[in-house]
């Protein structure tokens, strides 16, 4: 059971949990983590809202919320080359590895104000 990881969701895995002994629980490791994703001018438009917390798989990467939210909002992919991202505050790329509770920032180009 070395190395067991549950995919069944945060809740479930953690009611699974439950069932097995001490041991048995020392060695599962969950394979899903939840990180929270911000949504700046445009991009927060698209989204309806300014943030919300995901849940992603085990080492996952930013490019894997990217994906997350082309595959519900298809206009995003248009935006992407000149989105800039960040975690936890730091600019990060596309291949920045994320941890369990991490926050990632989306932030569209911002134009330039009149004179």
């Amino acid at each position: 059971m070395e190395g067991t990881k549950c995919s069944a969701g945060v809740d479930n895995c953690y009611l699974l949990a439950r069932q097995f002994s001490r041991p048995v629980l020392d060695r599962i490791h969950y394979a899903l983590m939840r990180v929270q994703v911000l949504f700046f001018g445009v991009l927060k438009d698209l989204v309806g809202r300014a943030s919300e917390s995901i849940e992603l798989g085990d080492e996952a990467t930013v490019a894997d919320v990217l994906h997350h939210y082309e595959s519900r909002i298809p206009r995003i992919k248009e935006l992407l080359p000149t989105i800039a991202m960040s975690v936890n505050q730091h600019y990060a790329g596309p291949g920045a590895i994320l941890g369990n509770g991490d926050e990632v920032a989306l932030l569209p180009p911002v134009s330039g104000g009149s004179r």
